[in-house]
């Protein structure tokens, strides 16, 4: 019994040194290759839109910037206005131009106060709302005046142009009779000229009877008139004029008219 147990023993022993070196003459056994991973696919591009891209900062106006109650500006004062008042206690003459050539046009009363609406840059005289003439102006000289206010804040004006203010004619006698109707007969005529301050005055003579003369020429050196006489011989009873035509510096006509009868 015991001899069975020490063969069976030997067998398996050499059962296993016979396995032993069968596996030792095996190849080792091929080590797996890696998995290859797929690599994934990149996400799809993203599709474009009309979404608009948002502003730049140089589209975007800038905010208007709200003043603070602290920044407001203190007002100006409005500079006052001139007046002037005669100096004396007499009236003073308020003239047509900024001199003592032009002619009176005006007044201005003690007691009166008036604006300033120009001045004369080199004579001196002041522009004002004449008080005598609605919606006229005149001048007075500073050296008459009172001024309140400052003067020279008031424009600097032109002196105004002269120019003939009145043509006066006059037949004598107005009404002339030829005796037992005989003629000629003759009117005797006499006219003048006034103007507002130094000017040139061209003019001519003209009659009832479709005659004219020559133009003529005279200066005016100072505001005033000149007076003129002629005459004017005519044939037969009736109605008569006699004009002056001025052209030059301005238009106005001044006429005298008679008659002739027979008595």
């Amino acid at each position: 019994m015991q001899t069975s147990h020490k063969a069976l023993f030997l067998s398996i022993a050499s059962l296993m040194s016979v396995a032993l070196a069968c596996s030792s003459l095996l190849p080792p056994a091929p080590t797996a290759a890696p998995t290859q991973v797929a690599p994934s696919e990149p996400p799809p591009a993203a599709q474009a839109t009309d979404t608009p891209a948002p502003p730049s900062a140089t589209d975007t106006p800038a905010p208007t910037p709200v003043p603070s109650s602290t920044s407001t500006p203190a007002a100006t004062a409005t500079p006052a206005k001139p007046f002037v008042s005669p100096l004396g206690a007499e009236d003073i003459a308020c003239r047509y131009g900024p001199d003592d050539d032009y002619s009176v046009d005006g007044g201005l009363k003690v007691g009166e106060r008036v604006p300033v609406t120009g001045r004369d840059s080199l004579t001196g005289w002041l522009q004002i709302e004449n008080p005598r003439r609605e919606r006229k102006f005149c001048w007075v000289s500073v050296s008459q005046v009172q001024i309140e206010g400052d003067a020279s804040l008031a424009s600097v004006l032109p002196a105004p142009s002269s120019i003939v203010a009145v043509v006066s004619v006059s037949l004598k006698p107005a009404n002339l009779e030829a005796p037992g109707c005989t003629f000629p007969v003759t009117f005797d005529v006499s006219f003048s000229i006034s103007t507002t301050g130094p000017a040139s005055v061209t003019f001519f003579r003209e009659k009832s009877d479709g005659s004219k003369a020559s133009k003529e020429t005279v200066e005016f050196k100072t505001s005033g008139s000149k007076s003129f006489s002629d005459s004017y011989k005519v044939g037969e009873q009736g109605d008569y004029w006699f004009s002056v035509n001025v052209t030059a510096p301005n238009a106005i006509t001044g006429r005298g008219e008679g008659v002739v009868e027979c008595p």
